[in-house]
Protein backbone atom coordinates (compact mmCIF):
# COMPACT_ATOMS: atom_id res chain seq x y z
CA UNK A 1 0.00 0.00 0.00
CA UNK A 2 1.28 3.94 -0.53
CA UNK A 3 0.46 5.96 2.15
CA UNK A 4 0.75 9.83 2.10
CA UNK A 5 1.24 11.35 5.79
CA UNK A 6 -0.30 14.90 4.39
CA UNK A 7 0.18 17.69 7.37
CA UNK A 8 2.23 21.18 7.01
CA UNK A 9 4.03 20.96 10.36
CA UNK A 10 5.40 17.39 10.57
CA UNK A 11 8.46 18.63 8.68
CA UNK A 12 9.15 21.83 10.21
CA UNK A 13 8.96 21.48 14.13
CA UNK A 14 8.21 18.93 16.55
CA UNK A 15 5.07 18.49 18.67
CA UNK A 16 2.14 15.67 19.65
CA UNK A 17 0.67 15.41 16.25
CA UNK A 18 4.10 15.86 14.69
CA UNK A 19 5.23 12.77 16.80
CA UNK A 20 2.25 10.86 16.23
CA UNK A 21 2.62 11.10 12.61
CA UNK A 22 6.00 10.06 12.45
CA UNK A 23 5.50 7.11 14.92
CA UNK A 24 2.64 5.73 12.13
CA UNK A 25 4.93 6.04 9.61
CA UNK A 26 7.94 3.95 11.30
CA UNK A 27 5.32 1.36 12.00
CA UNK A 28 3.75 1.53 8.36
CA UNK A 29 7.61 0.88 6.85
CA UNK A 30 7.95 -1.99 9.10
CA UNK A 31 4.73 -3.49 7.87
CA UNK A 32 6.37 -2.80 4.10
CA UNK A 33 4.37 0.05 2.94
CA UNK A 34 5.49 2.81 0.94
CA UNK A 35 5.12 6.35 3.19
CA UNK A 36 5.72 9.38 2.51
CA UNK A 37 5.73 12.10 5.11
CA UNK A 38 4.60 15.65 3.14
CA UNK A 39 4.55 18.81 4.39
CA UNK A 40 6.44 22.24 4.40
CA UNK A 41 10.09 23.11 4.19
CA UNK A 42 12.36 25.10 6.80
CA UNK A 43 16.05 25.63 6.00
CA UNK A 44 16.69 25.73 9.47
CA UNK A 45 14.92 21.93 10.63
CA UNK A 46 16.02 18.54 10.17
CA UNK A 47 13.22 16.84 10.14
CA UNK A 48 13.16 13.19 11.79
CA UNK A 49 12.79 10.46 9.28
CA UNK A 50 14.49 12.69 6.81
CA UNK A 51 14.36 9.86 4.36
CA UNK A 52 11.14 9.28 3.64
CA UNK A 53 10.05 13.42 3.81
CA UNK A 54 9.13 15.26 0.96
CA UNK A 55 9.05 19.11 1.60
CA UNK A 56 7.94 21.84 -0.31
CA UNK A 57 8.15 25.52 -0.18
CA UNK A 58 5.76 27.40 2.02
CA UNK A 59 4.43 30.90 3.14
CA UNK A 60 4.26 31.07 6.96
CA UNK A 61 1.46 32.22 8.60
CA UNK A 62 3.09 35.29 9.65
CA UNK A 63 3.14 36.45 5.83
CA UNK A 64 -1.01 37.17 5.20
CA UNK A 65 -2.81 39.79 6.01
CA UNK A 66 -4.09 38.86 9.78
CA UNK A 67 -7.83 38.05 9.79
CA UNK A 68 -7.92 35.66 12.90
CA UNK A 69 -5.36 32.79 13.66
CA UNK A 70 -7.90 30.46 11.64
CA UNK A 71 -7.42 32.25 8.75
CA UNK A 72 -3.71 32.73 9.07
CA UNK A 73 -3.43 29.10 9.61
CA UNK A 74 -5.76 27.65 6.27
CA UNK A 75 -3.77 29.77 4.24
CA UNK A 76 -0.02 28.53 5.99
CA UNK A 77 -1.52 25.15 4.65
CA UNK A 78 -3.07 25.96 1.40
CA UNK A 79 0.32 27.81 0.61
CA UNK A 80 2.17 23.63 -0.14
CA UNK A 81 -0.92 22.70 -2.40
CA UNK A 82 -0.04 22.97 -5.45
CA UNK A 83 3.20 22.12 -5.22
CA UNK A 84 2.58 19.01 -2.77
CA UNK A 85 -0.34 17.97 -5.59
CA UNK A 86 2.79 17.66 -7.86
CA UNK A 87 4.65 15.34 -5.65
CA UNK A 88 1.42 12.68 -5.01
CA UNK A 89 0.90 13.03 -8.61
CA UNK A 90 4.17 11.34 -9.24
CA UNK A 91 3.71 8.97 -6.01
CA UNK A 92 0.05 7.48 -6.65
CA UNK A 93 -0.86 7.15 -2.90
CA UNK A 94 -3.52 4.50 -2.06
CA UNK A 95 -4.11 6.84 1.06
CA UNK A 96 -3.74 10.28 1.66
CA UNK A 97 -3.90 11.13 5.59
CA UNK A 98 -4.77 14.40 6.68
CA UNK A 99 -5.03 15.42 10.38
CA UNK A 100 -6.51 19.04 10.28
CA UNK A 101 -9.77 20.17 9.35
CA UNK A 102 -7.75 23.00 6.74
CA UNK A 103 -6.03 20.67 4.66
CA UNK A 104 -10.07 19.00 4.04
CA UNK A 105 -10.39 21.78 1.36
CA UNK A 106 -7.94 19.96 -0.86
CA UNK A 107 -9.32 16.37 -0.16
CA UNK A 108 -11.43 16.75 -3.69
CA UNK A 109 -7.68 17.20 -5.51
CA UNK A 110 -6.51 14.32 -3.09
CA UNK A 111 -9.80 12.10 -4.84
CA UNK A 112 -9.04 13.34 -8.31
CA UNK A 113 -5.25 11.53 -7.97
CA UNK A 114 -7.59 7.94 -7.47
CA UNK A 115 -6.49 7.97 -3.44
CA UNK A 116 -8.76 7.67 -0.66
CA UNK A 117 -8.90 10.44 1.81
CA UNK A 118 -8.79 9.44 5.81
CA UNK A 119 -9.33 12.19 8.52
CA UNK A 120 -7.85 11.59 11.74
CA UNK A 121 -9.08 14.20 14.41
CA UNK A 122 -6.65 15.74 17.51
CA UNK A 123 -8.83 19.31 17.53
CA UNK A 124 -11.12 21.43 16.54
CA UNK A 125 -9.82 23.70 13.97
CA UNK A 126 -12.93 24.01 12.75
CA UNK A 127 -13.55 26.61 9.88
CA UNK A 128 -16.81 28.68 8.13
CA UNK A 129 -17.32 26.23 5.19
CA UNK A 130 -15.21 22.97 6.03
CA UNK A 131 -18.63 21.11 6.56
CA UNK A 132 -19.04 21.51 2.29
CA UNK A 133 -15.83 18.95 2.37
CA UNK A 134 -16.88 16.21 4.39
CA UNK A 135 -18.25 14.23 1.41
CA UNK A 136 -14.92 13.48 -0.19
CA UNK A 137 -13.27 11.79 3.12
CA UNK A 138 -13.92 8.05 3.18
CA UNK A 139 -12.79 7.52 6.50
CA UNK A 140 -13.14 9.39 9.50
CA UNK A 141 -10.86 8.79 13.21
CA UNK A 142 -10.58 10.85 16.21
CA UNK A 143 -7.70 10.25 18.92
CA UNK A 144 -10.01 9.96 21.77
CA UNK A 145 -14.02 9.63 22.69
CA UNK A 146 -13.96 13.65 24.09
CA UNK A 147 -12.83 14.52 20.53
CA UNK A 148 -14.98 11.91 18.71
CA UNK A 149 -18.05 13.34 20.24
CA UNK A 150 -16.71 17.58 19.62
CA UNK A 151 -16.45 16.07 15.61
CA UNK A 152 -19.61 14.33 15.84
CA UNK A 153 -21.47 17.46 17.01
CA UNK A 154 -19.73 19.42 14.61
CA UNK A 155 -19.98 17.47 11.52
CA UNK A 156 -22.52 14.70 12.00
CA UNK A 157 -20.49 12.16 11.26
CA UNK A 158 -19.32 9.58 14.05
CA UNK A 159 -15.75 8.83 13.59
CA UNK A 160 -14.00 5.66 14.98
CA UNK A 161 -11.66 6.18 18.08
CA UNK A 162 -7.95 5.40 17.43
CA UNK A 163 -5.93 6.48 20.55
CA UNK A 164 -2.24 8.48 19.72
CA UNK A 165 0.38 5.50 20.52
CA UNK A 166 3.84 5.58 22.38
CA UNK A 167 6.81 3.63 22.44
CA UNK A 168 6.65 1.04 25.18
CA UNK A 169 10.44 -0.26 24.18
CA UNK A 170 12.04 3.27 24.19
CA UNK A 171 14.95 3.70 26.79
CA UNK A 172 17.14 6.57 28.50
CA UNK A 173 20.25 7.01 26.20
CA UNK A 174 22.84 8.76 28.14
CA UNK A 175 20.87 8.66 32.01
CA UNK A 176 22.27 12.70 32.00
CA UNK A 177 20.62 15.61 31.34
CA UNK A 178 23.20 17.99 33.01
CA UNK A 179 21.00 19.78 35.19
CA UNK A 180 21.96 20.92 38.40
CA UNK A 181 19.75 18.86 40.43
CA UNK A 182 20.98 17.39 43.72
CA UNK A 183 21.03 13.42 44.11
CA UNK A 184 17.96 11.63 45.71
CA UNK A 185 15.80 15.04 45.34
CA UNK A 186 11.99 14.44 44.18
CA UNK A 187 12.22 15.62 39.94
CA UNK A 188 9.17 16.96 38.57
CA UNK A 189 8.38 16.74 35.14
CA UNK A 190 6.09 18.50 32.66
CA UNK A 191 6.54 18.77 28.69
CA UNK A 192 4.12 20.97 26.65
CA UNK A 193 3.91 23.96 24.71
CA UNK A 194 4.70 27.41 27.03
CA UNK A 195 0.51 28.87 26.46
CA UNK A 196 -1.96 29.70 28.85
CA UNK A 197 -4.16 26.71 28.64
CA UNK A 198 -1.45 24.31 29.48
CA UNK A 199 -1.63 25.21 33.11
CA UNK A 200 1.62 25.63 34.03
CA UNK A 201 1.79 28.82 36.39
CA UNK A 202 -1.04 26.83 38.37
CA UNK A 203 2.14 23.71 38.55
CA UNK A 204 4.67 26.37 39.25
CA UNK A 205 2.63 27.91 42.80
CA UNK A 206 2.18 24.29 44.00
CA UNK A 207 5.84 23.83 44.27
CA UNK A 208 5.63 27.38 46.46
CA UNK A 209 3.28 25.21 48.30
CA UNK A 210 5.32 22.39 48.61
CA UNK A 211 8.20 24.50 49.40
CA UNK A 212 6.68 26.03 52.22
CA UNK A 213 6.62 22.86 54.16
CA UNK A 214 10.28 22.65 53.72
CA UNK A 215 10.61 20.37 51.18
CA UNK A 216 12.62 20.94 48.24
CA UNK A 217 11.54 19.56 44.82
CA UNK A 218 13.09 20.59 41.48
CA UNK A 219 10.93 21.03 38.21
CA UNK A 220 11.60 20.29 34.93
CA UNK A 221 9.52 22.28 31.82
CA UNK A 222 10.16 21.26 28.74
CA UNK A 223 8.99 23.09 26.03
CA UNK A 224 8.86 26.60 24.15
CA UNK A 225 6.00 29.48 23.68
CA UNK A 226 4.64 32.65 24.32
CA UNK A 227 4.26 32.24 27.83
CA UNK A 228 7.40 31.92 28.40
CA UNK A 229 8.74 35.14 29.62
CA UNK A 230 5.40 35.49 31.62
CA UNK A 231 6.10 31.97 33.47
CA UNK A 232 9.89 33.02 34.04
CA UNK A 233 8.76 36.37 36.19
CA UNK A 234 6.72 33.63 37.93
CA UNK A 235 9.23 31.59 39.38
CA UNK A 236 11.71 35.05 39.99
CA UNK A 237 8.55 36.37 42.08
CA UNK A 238 8.71 33.19 44.26
CA UNK A 239 11.72 33.03 44.69
CA UNK A 240 12.55 29.22 42.71
CA UNK A 241 14.83 30.39 40.24
CA UNK A 242 17.11 27.55 41.67
CA UNK A 243 14.15 24.83 41.61
CA UNK A 244 12.78 25.43 38.59
CA UNK A 245 14.10 24.50 35.11
CA UNK A 246 13.27 25.34 31.60
CA UNK A 247 14.56 23.13 28.94
CA UNK A 248 13.29 24.69 25.34
CA UNK A 249 12.02 22.62 23.09
CA UNK A 250 13.56 18.88 23.19
CA UNK A 251 14.01 16.40 20.31
CA UNK A 252 11.40 13.74 20.58
CA UNK A 253 14.20 11.05 21.24
CA UNK A 254 16.01 12.68 23.79
CA UNK A 255 12.88 13.04 26.41
CA UNK A 256 13.76 9.33 27.44
CA UNK A 257 16.31 11.15 29.45
CA UNK A 258 14.11 13.28 31.15
CA UNK A 259 11.98 10.53 31.66
CA UNK A 260 14.61 8.53 33.54
CA UNK A 261 15.24 11.07 36.53
CA UNK A 262 11.37 12.62 37.40
CA UNK A 263 10.03 11.02 39.99
CA UNK A 264 6.34 12.64 39.11
CA UNK A 265 4.64 13.57 35.80
CA UNK A 266 1.88 16.45 35.76
CA UNK A 267 -0.31 17.83 33.06
CA UNK A 268 -1.91 20.85 34.39
CA UNK A 269 -4.19 22.11 31.72
CA UNK A 270 -6.53 23.90 32.35
CA UNK A 271 -8.24 23.81 28.51
CA UNK A 272 -10.05 20.98 26.90
CA UNK A 273 -6.92 18.60 25.75
CA UNK A 274 -8.25 16.05 23.24
CA UNK A 275 -5.59 13.22 24.23
CA UNK A 276 -2.13 14.03 26.26
CA UNK A 277 0.44 11.68 24.43
CA UNK A 278 3.42 12.98 27.22
CA UNK A 279 0.83 11.13 29.65
CA UNK A 280 1.02 8.26 27.72
CA UNK A 281 4.41 8.46 27.22
CA UNK A 282 5.47 8.89 31.01
CA UNK A 283 2.94 6.16 31.65
CA UNK A 284 4.95 4.20 29.81
CA UNK A 285 8.41 5.04 31.38
CA UNK A 286 6.82 4.10 34.57
CA UNK A 287 6.60 7.28 35.91
CA UNK A 288 3.66 8.20 38.00
CA UNK A 289 1.54 10.58 36.25
CA UNK A 290 -0.88 13.69 37.62
CA UNK A 291 -3.39 15.20 35.23
CA UNK A 292 -6.48 17.47 35.46
CA UNK A 293 -9.61 15.75 35.04
CA UNK A 294 -10.33 17.79 31.86
CA UNK A 295 -10.93 16.78 28.35
CA UNK A 296 -9.72 13.50 26.91
CA UNK A 297 -7.01 13.45 29.99
CA UNK A 298 -9.27 11.21 32.30
CA UNK A 299 -9.70 9.13 28.91
CA UNK A 300 -5.73 8.48 28.93
CA UNK A 301 -5.47 7.82 32.44
CA UNK A 302 -8.13 6.15 33.87
CA UNK A 303 -7.37 3.87 36.98
CA UNK A 304 -3.03 4.35 36.17
CA UNK A 305 -2.44 7.93 37.74
CA UNK A 306 -3.65 10.84 39.95
CA UNK A 307 -6.74 13.42 38.57
CA UNK A 308 -7.45 16.47 40.25
CA UNK A 309 -9.60 19.57 39.09
CA UNK A 310 -7.96 22.16 37.08
CA UNK A 311 -6.81 25.73 38.38
CA UNK A 312 -6.15 24.22 41.72
CA UNK A 313 -2.49 24.20 42.91
CA UNK A 314 -3.46 23.28 46.38
CA UNK A 315 -4.63 20.00 44.66
CA UNK A 316 -1.45 19.64 42.31
CA UNK A 317 0.90 20.40 45.26
CA UNK A 318 -1.27 17.17 47.49
CA UNK A 319 -1.44 14.38 44.49
CA UNK A 320 2.75 15.04 44.14
CA UNK A 321 3.08 14.56 48.19
CA UNK A 322 1.13 11.54 48.40
CA UNK A 323 3.31 9.99 45.53
CA UNK A 324 6.45 10.94 46.57
CA UNK A 325 5.97 10.08 50.36
CA UNK A 326 4.51 6.61 49.59
CA UNK A 327 6.76 4.08 47.86
CA UNK A 328 4.08 1.80 47.62
CA UNK A 329 1.32 3.65 45.90
CA UNK A 330 3.96 4.78 43.88
CA UNK A 331 4.74 1.94 42.82
CA UNK A 332 1.52 0.79 42.05
CA UNK A 333 0.24 3.93 40.20
CA UNK A 334 4.01 3.14 38.27
CA UNK A 335 2.75 -0.87 37.30
CA UNK A 336 -0.50 0.22 36.76
CA UNK A 337 0.67 3.09 33.88
CA UNK A 338 2.81 0.86 32.30
CA UNK A 339 0.48 -2.14 31.62
CA UNK A 340 -2.43 0.66 30.48
CA UNK A 341 0.31 1.85 27.76
CA UNK A 342 1.54 -1.37 26.92
CA UNK A 343 -2.28 -3.02 26.41
CA UNK A 344 -3.99 0.32 25.27
CA UNK A 345 -1.01 2.71 23.39
CA UNK A 346 1.58 0.52 22.04
CA UNK A 347 2.16 2.15 18.67
CA UNK A 348 2.04 -1.49 16.69
CA UNK A 349 -1.31 -1.96 18.14
CA UNK A 350 -2.49 1.45 16.93
CA UNK A 351 -0.56 1.17 13.33
CA UNK A 352 -2.68 -2.16 13.20
CA UNK A 353 -5.90 -0.47 13.69
CA UNK A 354 -5.31 2.10 11.11
CA UNK A 355 -4.03 -0.83 8.67
CA UNK A 356 -6.97 -2.46 8.69
CA UNK A 357 -9.30 1.24 8.14
CA UNK A 358 -7.02 1.55 4.94
CA UNK A 359 -7.51 -1.47 4.08
CA UNK A 360 -11.60 -2.16 4.12
CA UNK A 361 -12.16 1.44 2.35
CA UNK A 362 -9.32 0.20 -0.61
CA UNK A 363 -11.40 -2.84 -1.13
CA UNK A 364 -14.53 -0.87 -1.53
CA UNK A 365 -15.58 0.18 -4.77
CA UNK A 366 -14.77 3.82 -5.94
Amino acid sequence: MKICLYNITTTIKNGGIETVIRMIAKQFLKQGHQVIILGGKDKNFTPPLQEICQTVKYKNRSQFTYFGSRFSKLYERLSIRKRALKILADFKPDIVHIFKPYDLIVAPEFKQLGAKVVFTSGGTDFFFGDKFFKKYIDAWTSCSNFNAKQIENHYQIKPQVIYNGVDTQQQPLIHSTNLNIPKNTPVLLAIGRLVGLKGHHYLIKSLQKLHSKNKKYHLIIIGDGPEKKTLLQLVHKLNLNPYIHFTGDIAHQDIANYFAIASVFIQPSIADETFGITIAEAMAAKIPVIGTSIGGIPEVIKDAGILIPPKDETAIANAIETICTDSSYAKLLQDAGLKRAINTFEWELIAQKYLKLFTNICDKQN
